[in-house]
């Protein structure tokens, strides 16, 4: 199964659990999408959203489309644009591998009550789609980083932010073959 995730804003580096939250709502509109179309399409439960698959943290029940138990894993390949692009002098609102790190924050569900922090499920954010149970889920992970030529949402380039966008092409696959 193979899908397409975007990101398109600011994106800071800090790790803070506010920001998470931010990134992985910009995320889970699209996924709710991804549930609709594999509902109606007939996608085998075990591939898709499952009820079975929903795990507590907090106030929140994450639900995860590739947990450790469902027997599927993860190919990410990321096209990257950043005001920094690749070569370009140091700057101070982070470098390409924290600019993966916070990405990959914003797929996967938060892991404790550190990582939610005063957050509460809004309208509509029950259960909460993520992708990702845990970044150990991840098989592989390729990525392209160039230059950003265009403005996302707002120009910020101050402190330890920058302005991306993200294409991730997401291709889910069995562990192991059923026999």
């Amino acid at each position: 199964m193979e899908f397409y995730l975007n990101y398109n804003g600011t994106l800071l580096t800090t790790g803070h659990a506010k920001l998470k939250f931010i990134y992985r709502r910009t995320f889970l509109r699209q996924l709710k999408e991804l549930d609709e179309y594999y509902k109606s399409n007939g996608v085998p439960e075990h591939m898709g959203f499952s009820s079975s698959k929903i795990k507590e943290v907090g106030p929140f029940k994450f639900l995860p489309l590739v947990t450790r138990d469902s027997n599927l894993e993860v190919d990410l390949d990321i096209i990257l644009l950043s005001q920094m692009g690749p070569g370009g002098e140091k700057q101070s609102f982070g470098d390409l591998d924290n600019l993966l790190k916070a990405l990959i924050d914003g797929l996967r569900m938060a892991q404790n009550a550190n990582e939610i922090r005063n957050e509460v499920p809004g309208k509509g954010e029950a259960p909460f789609l993520c992708l990702l149970e845990d970044d150990q889920v991840i098989r592989n992970i390729q990525i392209s980083h160039k230059k950003l030529f265009f403005p996302t949402s707002g120009y910020v380039k101050k402190g330890r932010a920058q302005e991306i966008f993200a294409l991730i092409k997401v291709k889910v696959a069995q562990k192991f073959p059923s026999w």
